[in-house]
């Protein structure tokens, strides 16, 4: 046998298997990821035609637990605003936002700056659903 060989000639067909598998599994993944963050972009860039309310932001606080052994982390950020003379509390600040691993705190933490109680901003929400609003 050669020194340099690092494959049984036995082996070869299990890393030919192999690398079918992650083939297949990434064959799969690939179109479903890239349809979930294309819903996504769709669903923010309807949300950026509809009408805007100004809003007061009511809380902005970053919020960290632990989930099993993962630290999660997450903006919160309440706002309040008025549509035809009712009141609504919205908390989504984008259709893409949502709580992450603690390696993106630094991202979090600057939404926590930028929404500070008390300012004022633009909450666009759903004309057919009112209740539904982003900052975006």
């Amino acid at each position: 046998m050669n020194k340099t060989e690092t494959i049984n000639q036995d082996d070869r067909p299990l890393v030919r298997g192999v690398t079918h598998m992650v083939a297949a599994i990434l064959l799969v993944a690939c179109p479903l990821v890239s349809f979930h963050f294309g819903r996504l972009a769709l669903r923010a860039r309807a949300a950026a035609a509809w009408p805007r309310a100004t809003a007061a932001i009511r809380r902005s606080e970053l919020v960290k637990k632990t989930e099993g052994t993962s630290r999660i982390v997450e903006a919160v950020i309440e706002y309040e605003y008025q549509v035809a003379g009712q009141t609504y509390v919205g908390k989504k600040l984008h259709p893409s936002h949502t709580a992450s691993s603690d390696t993106w705190t630094w991202h979090h933490q600057r939404l926590v700056d930028e929404f500070q109680p008390n300012m004022r901003v633009d909450a666009y929400y759903n004309p057919d659903d009112p209740s539904e609003a982003y900052l975006l």
